[in-house]
């Protein structure tokens, strides 16, 4: 046969075959968008909700919603292929009808939308004092010690540490040296001799390694540095601390960022500055911020300070704002968001006037010392001091001496001064962080007076919070006033009611163990047989903010090492 024949008839063929092709693939074409069903809504809070679905093949995810039909907001698109989908919503309105619908698109790029469905986010409940629980309290170790590592006069800027269950705590006032301490088993008492003693976990040290000073070029003159707060973020030791009476208002800097190792002296980085208010205003009190509160408050921490020396520098009653911890040296300063505080050119109160919980709710005085967001009642607690009666400056009739204090006898009651709690909705603080209202607009709901079971002057030290389990622990100085400021420190703690349970790093199958089964769950949420959960801190092992490969991994060394996975669960 010719050559040309021969050539002809292969053409004929690849073009008969080419055809062929194209027409099968053509009538195998996936132009079928996925079939969505299953929709539900669950996990329904004041701020949050979780939505799931299901598609008959793989595709990715994805939620409009809003408060009309229009919709308005969407989830971030989840590109992973799965057929089990979730996405979590957050910084909702509290008592608000939310409409949403899913939408999931396969590899062909077919996407299919389900219809409208609708949800109500739960109701602001107001924190009351009967929401926690008292459990016990317990004495701190070496109050009788020599000077300076001694809790005697001391016993503020608690901080709560999850990987050894120990709470950090500054001693002396004079040395601002701190410890950690074990917490043993709680007794119920009035009597201080009837309680257990915590074990030292860590000696104390300088948190700051030498660098309190700098928060001040002025420190020298007499101006010395005290230590605000402590907050256990992210396997790190956050510290603030202020200037005693910074009356030439020098101050420059509040955050220290080190490590959990007290007897490291070398590790401590700062200070640094946070937002741009006087460093008086935030060197105090800190408090993580609930994950599903993040949004709504605009940050993952917050940080405040109250009332203390030339209290122009602070605020005039409660101050807070919220900050990423992770910004610290990072940012200069550290981007900072205005939740409440009350400027001298705008306080409400009347300063020098008797303390009222339903008109006058801050004086000249009262203490803040702590703060704790109670995550069920979406509330913001303030931790302090109050002192009941007329206000009084100096000898005579104040017998504090020094500074403001209540004329002896007027508070009406067995003492002159009670610890308090000053309530606020969360949702308040929002439209402050959202510009609808100032800082100094925003009012208490209510305020309450706590009574510890063990009596004594109520001289706030500082507060710290566990959220896995709900305790809430405060120091109390000196219970046995008549021992002086240098008596014994004792904390007390409290169980907060509607609390989670205890969070156990690794158990991604919630069976309360973390084995070889919660390996094999954890691969099958990283393939798409099943959603992770919105909040997956428990299975970030190696907590680097995220859920990988690299978590599975470090899990199974962790069974084959017969140890205890830690994880990134603020």
């Amino acid at each position: 046969m010719p050559r040309n024949v021969l050539y002809a008839k292969s053409i004929s063929k690849l073009i008969f075959w080419s055809a062929l092709f194209l027409v099968s693939a053509t009538a195998y074409a996936d132009n079928q968008p996925p079939v969505i069903s299953s929709v539900s809504v669950s996990t329904i809070t004041t701020v949050a909700a979780t939505i799931t679905w299901t598609t008959d093949e793989a595709s990715d995810s994805q939620v409009e919603y809003g408060t009309t039909t229009a919709y308005g907001n969407s989830t971030t698109l989840n590109t992973s292929l799965v057929t089990s989908h979730s996405q979590a919503l957050t910084g909702l309105t509290a008592s608000t009808l939310y409409h949403y619908r899913v939408r999931s698109k396969d590899a062909a790029g077919n996407l299919a939308t389900s219809g409208d469905f609708t949800f109500t986010t739960a109701g602001v409940t107001i924190f009351k004092p009967n929401d926690m629980q008292y459990l016990g309290a317990f004495k701190v170790p070496g109050a009788d010690a020599d000077r300076p590592a001694t809790f005697s006069y001391g016993g503020t800027a608690i901080a709560y540490d999850p990987a050894s269950n120990g709470l950090f705590m500054t001693g002396h006032n004079w040395y601002q040296l701190s410890a950690q301490i074990s917490i043993p088993q709680l007794v119920n008492s009035s009597s201080v001799n009837d309680l257990n003693t915590a074990a030292l976990l860590q000696p104390f040290a300088d948190a700051t390694d030498g660098k309190i000073s700098d928060i001040d070029p002025d420190s020298g003159k007499g101006e010395g540095g005290l230590i605000g707060g402590m907050l256990v973020y992210n396997g790190k030791l956050i510290t603030t601390a202020y200037t005693y009476y910074d009356g030439s208002g020098n101050a420059v800097a509040s955050h220290f960022v080190s490590s959990l190792d007290l007897s490291n002296s070398t590790d401590a980085q700062g200070p640094f500055k946070v937002g741009t208010v006087n460093p008086g205003a935030v060197g105090g009190y800190m408090a993580a911020v609930p994950q599903d509160m993040q949004s709504l408050l605009g940050g993952p921490a917050v940080t405040g300070q109250c009332c203390i020396a030339i209290v122009s520098r602070s605020s005039f009653g409660a101050a807070l704002f919220a900050f990423d911890p992770n910004t610290l040296g990072v940012q200069n300063p550290a981007p900072a968001t205005a939740l409440v505080y009350y400027p001298q050119n705008q306080q409400p109160w009347i300063w020098g006037g008797a303390f009222d919980p339903s008109t006058n709710l801050f004086n000249a005085v009262t203490t803040i010392k702590g703060v704790f967001i109670d995550d069920a009642s979406q509330s913001v607690i303030f931790v302090g001091s109050q002192g009941l009666g007329t206000v009084c400056y100096k000898d005579p009739p104040c017998t504090d001496g020094g500074g403001y204090g209540v004329v002896p006898g007027s508070g009406g009651g067995p003492s002159d001064y009670v610890t308090g709690l000053w309530v606020y909705k969360a949702s308040d603080l929002a439209k402050v962080k959202d510009g609808t209202l100032q800082p100094w607009q925003v009012r208490p709901s209510a305020w309450y007076q706590l009574d510890f079971p063990i009596s004594g002057y109520p001289r706030i030290g500082g507060v710290a919070y566990d959220p896995a389990t709900g305790r809430l622990f405060i120091s109390q100085m000196g219970p046995d006033r008549g021992t002086g400021y240098g008596s014994s420190p004792v904390v007390h703690v409290y169980q907060l009611n509607g609390t989670p349970p205890p969070i156990l790093c690794m158990d991604a199958n919630g069976d309360g163990k973390a084995n070889l089964q919660d390996i094999v769950t954890m691969v099958q949420m990283l393939v798409g047989k099943i959603p992770p959960p919105p909040n997956f801190c428990h299975l970030d092992l190696n907590k680097d903010g995220a859920f990988s490969l690299a978590d599975v991994v470090l899990g199974i060394r962790h069974i084959l090492d017969g140890t205890t996975p830690t994880c990134n669960c603020a």
